[in-house]
């Protein structure tokens, strides 16, 4: 039980074990079980606990569950607790929910600058073929939204066939 010996655990009551689950009301969690029989189900649940004897306090995440013991007759003789520390998973959470913020921040950034500045961005991504374009780009060109055809060829399109041949030639040329 986290990093104790067998001996310092088994037939002591858990606030015993674990003085700092009682602290925190966790152990209310077992005696509430025992009392009604409801199981009890928790995900991501924050608990201070120390990982070894003597070892400081530390956060940590439990997916736990407890489940009544139950003789033959009914009556509720103790509980069963299934804990998964699951801090890693929380962890990787919030630093992926960071950085969604993050990208939401900087594309809020990149819609404000095109449009204060009404630049005209062409942007192609040339390993999926995919393009971006600034609205100001259908501004200018009058162009409706779908009716630019996407990708290289699409853009191709748009030169006029005088320039044509130098112009991609030039882009391929840098592209290589």
């Amino acid at each position: 039980m986290f990093g104790r010996r067998r001996a310092d655990v088994i037939g002591r009551p858990v606030a015993e074990v674990m003085p700092e689950l009682a602290e925190q009301g966790l152990v209310a969690n077992l005696d509430r079980v025992l009392a009604t029989g409801e199981p009890f189900m928790a995900t991501a649940l924050p608990a201070q606990v120390r990982m070894g004897h003597g070892a400081p306090l530390a956060e940590r995440h439990f997916n736990v569950a407890i489940q009544p013991i139950e003789d033959v007759d009914g009556t509720r003789s103790g509980t069963f607790v299934y804990a998964v520390d699951v801090t890693k998973l929380v962890s990787a959470a919030r630093a992926q929910e960071c950085l969604a913020e993050e990208l939401r921040t900087n594309q809020e950034r990149h819609e404000l600058v095109l449009t204060a500045t009404r630049e005209l961005i062409y942007d192609w991504d040339i390993a999926s073929d995919s393009v971006f374009y600034s609205d100001a780009l259908y501004t200018a060109f009058r162009h409706r939204r779908g009716s630019v055809e996407p990708g290289y060829r699409g853009w191709v399109k748009q030169v006029h066939p005088d320039d044509r041949e130098s112009v991609t030639s030039s882009l391929m040329t840098a592209i290589e």
